[in-house]
């Protein structure tokens, strides 16, 4: 696990209980996995770029139950005669969004033989 909970809430994670922070953190490792080609597994350590974004993607996988489910998500509200807006979001707005944290996150990350955790395996 690149991540433990009692790390998330050092880092600043706030909405995710410990009962629900296995199953959202193995899908956001999951999806670093697939933009690291899994270099992070064979890794002596976790670098805390990673365990940063950890706490990032864990959040959105939290936020994003309801869109995963179809479920209307609050766009706004007001507490002044109390008013809410709700909207559906796009999976694909999400994904874009999780798609540019780990570029912002990793983009300058290295593995433990100095490979660039999101080389593609291409030189330009």
């Amino acid at each position: 696990m690149y991540l433990e909970y009692s790390e998330y809430k050092d880092l600043g994670g706030t909405k995710v209980s410990e009962s629900d922070f296995t199953r959202l953190a193995y899908r956001a490792e999951k999806t670093i996995d697939t933009f690291t080609f899994g270099r992070l597994k064979a890794m002596k350590s976790t670098p805390e770029e990673v365990k940063r974004l950890m706490v990032e993607l864990v959040d959105m996988e939290y936020n994003t139950q309801a869109v995963r489910s179809g479920e209307a998500v609050v766009k706004s509200f007001s507490t002044d005669g109390y008013s809410e807006s709700y909207e559906t979001a796009d999976m694909d707005d999400l994904e874009d969004i999780q798609q540019d944290l780990i570029y912002e996150y990793l983009i300058d990350v290295l593995d433990d033989n100095g490979v660039p955790l999101l080389y593609k395996g291409v030189d330009a």
